[in-house]
């Protein structure tokens, strides 16, 4: 094995930072008063002057631009220095001149409580951080937390306690929590009494208020444990009870509070004042036969309910509510939500009352009795109700409380009715109905409602007989009819017949948008519902079909006709009809691979074996996020398997693209398509080394000649690259502690830098 260096390429990413001899200049003071009485107090604790020509005060004002980046390089005046044990005062021009007295330099941009101030050694683009008062993280809010104090940068003198000897960088450890841990110690607003100097101060903490119980004659310091008498009623029974009250001044009193209705279910014998809470049994003889006449989920929040009175008398809806469930409900065939009308709402005879998503469209929020904002997406059950929450009737329903029905429910053997559509109760119905199956119905002709398309609302506001004619209206079909009024299903439309390649188009929308087309091709993946179809092993060769009808398996020949649509931006084959399944044995489409991230539409619906190291294991929507080595990202998705992923590992992954929230996805289908890369193991197996230290990168090998490395950080940047002969031994100072790639060759590991 040679054992030289034939050569050693580099590149760095980012600067390395000269590093100075610095003094430990410290803040010793700072005051944020009244006015501009603002002051900044810097102390030289060493035994020379120390010019402060390579010093500055960098600060942020309040919320900086780039979090813990300073904005404001601050220099002090030219020439200035601090003698040995003495202390610069940087003052407001317009501060008090007690202030002015003392002050070495005026600066008119001081704090107001929250902006952050650096004490720092260098230049603005090369420099070392000595001390804070606050920081550059972001806004505190009207100022920093100081020994348990709030916003004690604000509106309070801080003066550094003697045994503090050296700068904190870490603002939260020196600012502490309590007047123990703190290196500070915190004074009322315009306490100046030890500005100009930094010695020893005898400190005495305690109570300072003559007027409190605890006054402590000899303390210097209030620490905020003053205790005062607060007379009043000390027992919480009490009508007046007064919880800030520490000596009881028999002044209580008591008053029994309760439902003094003798007539209602929860009346307080021992009641004496009526506390508004009485409960009164349910007449439910006194019930109207309201029902919903119309229903909408449409576009954005285009969204309503409509219920009719088909009565000859005005229904007060007090003791009406519209229950629902939202989508799967915890307890089966019970509501989650207790919807109660507007109080004083009433409907008149045969008029109607319109619920409405607050952000509907204008012409919806013109017939609207009531905004509610948390109407059906489609697969919400809601249910007309009489009575209480405890004690109540239904008298109709729109979907149930039985399940998640998927996207929606159907309705007169319209598919997902309930989502995407108007539904409109037909006139010869006069009363709700509690079976929603029964309602819903099969077809045109046993069901209660007429579905109309999306966000027609020609008939909202009124609930008359309206003359329809069910037939075809869609023009492009073959048996369209020009007198329908209303859509009944019936249209049959010329179905040309086309490959998968045709339907993607080679472009982000498919040419066959909403079109009826006859395709096949072999099943690469099974979802919840749905599946993955594809043509050959070839980009746009690819397309997922939503079908719940049908379930065939992994590598099936399948052909059918179905609609072209674009669902949220991804093509998809919907409306499935003539499904048919080769009896030939099980075909296999093989993995597009060498794909590099990030990927693109031509890739959608097909299955692709990708490379990456996990950044971000699985959230709460399934998604993991992974880097490849060529530094792009890209995301998994548990649409069809979920696994668990190591942050930091590598894995080869295999899946199908889906397309969802302006991202493509992978899907893998099972755990033989989540891999993991080459493990350290397998590495040392290959006579090949890998070893970061705190200073070094070693790498040996025994294969002979020149070979290349590189490493990765967790972001997936490339921040460093070579080529090595036989063993590599690089120093790494500059590269911060974490955890990195290195890849030799083929070989991939993960190390740490500690």
């Amino acid at each position: 094995m040679k054992k030289h260096l034939l050569s050693l390429v580099l590149f760095f990413c980012g600067g390395l930072g000269l590093i100075f001899a610095q003094a430990p200049l410290f803040f010793s003071e700072c005051a944020e008063g009244s006015s501009n009485n603002k002051y900044i107090e810097i102390y030289n604790p060493t035994d020379s002057t120390v010019s402060l020509d390579a010093y500055a005060f960098a600060n942020v004002s309040n919320a900086p631009a780039t979090e813990g980046v300073y904005e404001y390089w601050n220099t002090f005046t030219e020439g200035a220095s601090i003698a040995s044990g003495d202390v610069y005062v940087i003052a407001h021009v317009s501060s008090d001149y007690l202030i002015l007295a003392h002050a070495d330099q005026t600066y008119n941009y001081l704090s107001n409580g929250d902006d952050g101030f650096a004490l720092v050694q260098g230049t603005e683009d090369s420099y070392t951080i000595l001390d804070f008062i606050g920081n550059f993280n972001g806004d505190p809010g009207a100022g920093w937390e100081v020994a348990g104090v709030s916003d004690a940068t604000k509106d309070h003198t801080l003066v550094r306690k003697f045994s503090v000897t050296s700068g904190n960088t870490d603002w939260s450890a020196s600012a502490g929590t309590n007047a123990e841990d703190s290196e500070w110690l915190v004074f009322e607003k315009d306490e100046w009494m030890y500005l100009g100097s930094h010695t020893d101060l005898v400190i005495v903490l305690g109570c300072t208020d003559m007027s409190a119980n605890n006054y402590n004659a000899e303390a210097t310091v209030n620490d905020g444990s003053c205790t005062f008498d607060v007379l009043g009623c000390t027992d919480s029974s009490a009508t007046n009870y007064n919880p800030e009250a520490n000596i009881d001044d028999n002044s209580c009193v008591y008053t029994i509070m309760g439902c003094t209705d003798s007539t209602a279910t929860n009346y307080n014998t021992d009641a004496v004042t009526d506390d508004g809470s009485c409960e009164y049994p349910v007449d439910f003889s006194a019930v109207s036969p309201l029902f919903f006449s119309e229903f909408a989920e449409g576009s954005s929040n285009n969204k309503y309910l409509e219920i009719y009175n088909p009565t000859d008398s005005i229904v007060n809806l007090s003791n009406y509510a519209f229950p629902s469930v939202s989508n799967a409900p915890d307890s089966l065939g019970e509501y989650e939500y207790w919807n109660t009308f507007t109080e004083g709402s009433s409907i008149a005879p045969g008029d109607v009352y319109v619920i409405a998503h607050g952000s509907s469209d204008s012409l919806i929020l013109a017939h609207a009795d009531q905004t509610h904002n948390f109407l059906s997406n489609g697969d919400d059950g809601y249910a007309l109700a009489f009575g209480t929450e405890a004690d109540y009737q239904i008298l109709d329903f729109l979907g149930d409380f039985n399940g998640d029905p998927g996207s929606g429910w159907d309705v007169a053997g319209v598919i997902e009715a309930t989502k995407d559509h108007t539904l409109l109760r037909k006139f010869s119905v006069t009363s709700g109905n509690t079976d929603w199956t029964v309602s819903a119905g099969t077809n045109s002709e046993d069901s209660e409602w007429i579905v109309l398309e999306n966000d027609d609302w020609t008939y909202l506001g009124s609930h008359t007989e309206l003359s329809f004619v069910l037939g075809c209206m869609d023009m492009t079909a073959n048996n369209y009819n020009a007198e329908a009024t209303v859509d009944d299903g019936s249209c049959e439309y010329e179905v040309m017949e086309v490959s998968i390649s045709q339907i993607q188009g080679m472009g982000d929308v498919s040419p066959y948008v909403d079109q009826f087309v006859s395709t096949s091709g072999i099943v690469t993946a099974v979802a919840y519902e749905g599946y993955f179809l594809q043509e050959t092993s070839a980009a746009w060769s690819g397309v997922y079909v939503y079908d719940s009808v049908n379930v065939p398996v992994i590598g099936n020949m399948v052909s059918f006709q179905a609609k072209v649509v674009e669902s949220y931006d991804m093509t998809e084959l919907k409306n499935v009809s003539n499904f048919m399944v080769s009896m030939d044995a099980i075909e296999t489409i093989t993995p597009l691979m060498n794909i590099s991230a990030p990927l693109t539409e031509s890739l959608e619906g097909c299955l692709i074996t990708l490379d990456g190291m996990c950044t971000a294991v699985a959230n709460n929507y399934g998604e993991a996020t992974f880097v490849s080595f060529d530094g792009e990202s890209f995301i998994t998705n548990d649409l069809i398997y979920g696994h668990d992923y190591s942050e930091n590992d590598s894995y080869e992954i295999t899946g199908v693209v889906e397309y969802n929230f302006n991202e493509y996805k992978v899907c893998p289908r099972n755990e033989a398509d989540v891999s993991m890369l080459i493990s350290v193991e397998e590495i040392s197996g290959l006579n090949t080394r890998i070893y970061l230290s705190e200073a070094s990168l070693y790498i040996s090998s025994e294969i002979e000649g020149v070979q290349s490395f590189e490493v990765y950080a967790i972001n997936g940047q490339r921040v460093l690259y070579g080529q090595f002969d036989g063993q590599l031994k690089l120093p790494v100072s500059m590269l911060n502690d974490a955890v990195y790639l290195v890849k030799v060759a083929n070989h991939v590991q993960k190390v740490s830098k500690y």
